[in-house]
């Protein structure tokens, strides 16, 4: 089971340093190490009618029956990744998922979120 939010956001990571990197690099997918827990700013390319889809926010829930702790978790390192590069990150939905089990909460918190070469675009 996952914990996500989607975010709305103008932060993109990109895994070359920026001397190393083209002027316009594509958006990376990376994981990122929070408090003991690995975080993946998953990057979404064009839906196939061209719409810009917002990054979402994944991590692993260790207890099936109670994501509290993912919940402040990410709300922790959204807001520690904004502070750090400056960037408003705002959450628009978040849920945990399975294959069997769905549950999602929506959110319109303004979470205003590590390095690994954050740009904003």
């Amino acid at each position: 089971m996952r914990y996500e939010a989607a975010v709305e956001t103008n932060l993109t990571f990109h895994t070359e340093h920026r001397a190393q990197r083209s002027p316009f690099p594509e958006p990376e997918t990376v994981a990122i190490e929070f408090e003991g827990r690995r975080f993946v700013w998953n990057e979404l390319s064009p839906n196939e009618e061209g719409e810009e889809r917002w990054p979402v926010v994944t991590t692993m829930v260790d207890d099936p029956d109670d994501d509290a702790e993912e919940r402040n978790t990410t709300a922790s390192f959204l807001s520690a990744l904004s502070f750090s590069t400056r960037q408003r990150i705002r959450v628009v939905m978040t849920g945990a998922w399975s294959a069997s089990v769905m549950s999602c909460h929506t959110s319109a918190a303004h979470v205003t979120v590590l390095q690994s070469y954050a740009h904003s675009a």
